[in-house]
C-alpha cells in the first residue's frame, strides 16, 4: 500500500512522522511525502527531524519525498494536510491520479472541506475528517509535534455503506497511541463541527492578540472575549442545524481550557508575518456569512476579524 502525506507542515509533519515510525520501507506499506522548496530538499537529504511531545528528537525517513503528487508512486491513501487556500489546486491534481479506488483523508480546517473537494473530484473515496493535535513546522526539514491527539474520520457521504476495514486496521496499528490515535466513526460531522467551533474562537483570538492560548486565558478580559466569540459561533452553528450537542458550548470551552498553554495557530503566525495568504476566510468570513444566513448575531466575531483584516492592510 502506498500512503502519501500531502503537505509537511505542522499537521502533515506530525502525521507523516508518526506513520514513518512504524511503517518502515521494508514492510508492506510505503510512506511518501509531498513538500516544497528547501523544506523538501532538507527532507530528501536528512529525513524529517520531528520533535515529539516528550521533547525527544526523532529522524523520520519516508520511502520518498516529492514536489508533486503526480511524481510520486500512485497512492492508495492520501492524507491531505495543505492549507484551505490550496485545496482547489490539490483537488484538480486528485483528478489526474490513476487510481479509481483512491482514499482521501482531508485533515484541513473548515466545516465544508468535503463539499469543496467533491465539487472537483468525483472519483474514489473521500472520508470527512478532522484532527486534534498541536504541531508546527520549525525549519527546513524540521517539525515540532508538541501535543498528542487524534484523527477522526468517517464514511464518505457518496458511499455511506463503505467501510475500509483494511485501512482501519492498518491505521490502528500504525500509530503510537500515546502520540496519535485514528478513530473511524460512521458520521464524522459532529467531530468536524466541534473542531470548527474550537478553531473559530482560538484562531481569531490568537491572531487578534498575537498571544498563545495560555496567555489569553490568563487575562480576564481576553478570556471573556474568547468565550463571547465561542458563544456566537455555537449559536450560529446550532441555528444552521449542524449535528452538535445541546451542551456544545460548555464542551468546547472545556477543550479550550485543556489545550496547551503555548497553543498558537498557523493563521495567527501568518497574520503576524503580514501575509494575506492565510485562512482568515475560514475562521472569520465563513462564520460571519453563516450568521447572516441564519439571522444570528456576529458582533464580537465581526469586530475581532475586522481588526485583524485592518492590520493586514497596513503591513
Amino acid at each position: 500500500m502506498n500512503i502519501c502525506v500531502y503537505g509537511i507542515g505542522g499537521i502533515g509533519g506530525s502525521v507523516g512522522g508518526a506513520l514513518c515510525r512504524n511503517l518502515r520501507e521494508e514492510g508492506p506499506c510505503k510512506v511518501h511525502f509531498i513538500a516544497r522548496g528547501d523544506h523538501l530538499e532538507a527532507i530528501r537529504r536528512n529525513g524529517l527531524r520531528l520533535k515529539l511531545p516528550d521533547n525527544k528528537m526523532e529522524v523520520c525517513h519516508p520511502s520518498g519525498a516529492f514536489s508533486s503528487i503526480l511524481e510520486a508512486p500512485v497512492p492508495d491513501v492520501i492524507f491531505l494536510c495543505v492549507k484551505s487556500y490550496d485545496l482547489p489546486l490539490v483537488s484538480e491534481e486528485l483528478c489526474r491520479i490513476s487510481n479509481p479506488d483512491l482514499i482521501v483523508i482531508p485533515l484541513l480546517n473548515g466545516f465544508d472541506i468535503y463539499d469543496q473537494i467533491r465539487k472537483i473530484y468525483r472519483s474514489g473515496y473521500v472520508f470527512p475528517s478532522c484532527i486534534y493535535i498541536g504541531g508546527h513546522r520549525t525549519g527546513n526539514g524540521e517539525c515540532n509535534f508538541y501535543f498528542p491527539g487524534q484523527i477522526i474520520y468517517g464514511a464518505d457521504p457518496m458511499h455511506k455503506d463503505y467501510m475500509p476495514l483494511g485501512l482501519i486496521s492498518l491505521l490502528d496499528s500504525a500509530f503510537d497511541k500515546s502520540l496519535l490515535n485514528a478513530t473511524w466513526v460512521k458520521d464524522s460531522y459532529p467531530a468536524i463541527w466541534q473542531k470548527y467551533m474550537f478553531n473559530v474562537a482560538v484562531n481569531l483570538m490568537n491572531a487578534f492578540t498575537g498571544k498563545g492560548l495560555g496567555e489569553i486565558l490568563a487575562d480576564p478580559s481576553l478570556k471573556q472575549m474568547t468565550r463571547e466569540i465561542l458563544h456566537e459561533t455555537v449559536e450560529i452553528v446550532k441555528k444552521f442545524g449542524a449535528p452538535v450537542s445541546p451542551d456544545a458550548e460548555d464542551v468546547t470551552w472545556g477543550i479550550i481550557e485543556k489545550a496547551p498553554y503555548s497553543t498558537m495557530s498557523a493563521y495567527a503566525v501568518d497574520v503576524q508575518n503580514g501575509s494575506n495568504r492565510n485562512e482568515g476566510e475560514i475562521f472569520g468570513k465563513a462564520i460571519i456569512e453563516l450568521g447572516r444566513k441564519t439571522g444570528m448575531k456576529t458582533g464580537k466575531i465581526e469586530f475581532v476579524y475586522g481588526e485583524i483584516e485592518e492590520r493586514l492592510k497596513t503591513k
